[in-house]
């Protein structure tokens, strides 16, 4: 497979958008797919939804929000532990998922350029690495992972992140702000 057939992802953190634009430049993306599951942010409104898109289309960048299905923090209750843990192998099992993640796939299988993005920096720390890059990685799709200092890195799959312990989050009471905000 072409080094250009990968799947890259990216975490803008404490990112300027220039300096983020100037990655999505470097990297050739065309595409973006945002996988937070809520995307805003209180820190870096810039990155807020429908200013975000508005900035990279301005660019000649597509944006699509695909958090829904392929977010880390699910709404769906029974894809957290009783001590209210993300369970990664219960969301990756889980239909939703499944579709988004074949979404994906087929965006991919179209040639673009495309890169998951999502505000952790770290992709060690991200669902974006943990959740929806061992599940491409278990489909023979190459992800590379832009790091905290704009280098790209290769995934390579990782026995501990594919055990039952779910993956830590620092949102134990997120099924119970979802509800909230919904009200």
């Amino acid at each position: 497979m072409s080094e250009r057939k990968r799947i890259l992802t990216i975490g803008y953190g404490n990112r300027t958008l220039e300096a983020f634009l100037a990655l999505l430049k470097q990297y050739d993306v065309r595409h973006l797919l945002d996988v937070r599951s809520v995307p805003y942010s209180r820190f870096k409104p810039e990155f807020n939804r429908e200013a975000f898109s508005a900035f990279l289309k301005m660019h000649g960048i597509e944006y699509r929000y695909c958090g829904d299905a392929l977010g880390g923090r699910p709404e769906d209750e029974s894809l957290y532990t009783q001590d209210a843990r993300v369970d990664y192998n219960a969301v990756r099992n889980s239909e939703k998922f499944q579709q988004g993640l074949q979404n994906l796939i087929e965006h991919w299988e179209a040639w673009h350029p495309v890169v998951l993005m999502c505000s952790e920096l770290d992709p060690d720390r991200c669902h974006r690495k943990r959740l929806i890059g061992e599940a491409l990685i278990g489909k023979d799709i190459p992800v590379a992972h832009i790091d905290q200092n704009g280098h790209e890195q290769p995934h390579v799959r990782q026995q501990s992140l594919l055990t039952d312990e779910p993956a830590p989050t620092s949102l134990k009471s997120y099924p119970d702000r979802l509800k909230s905000r919904k009200k």
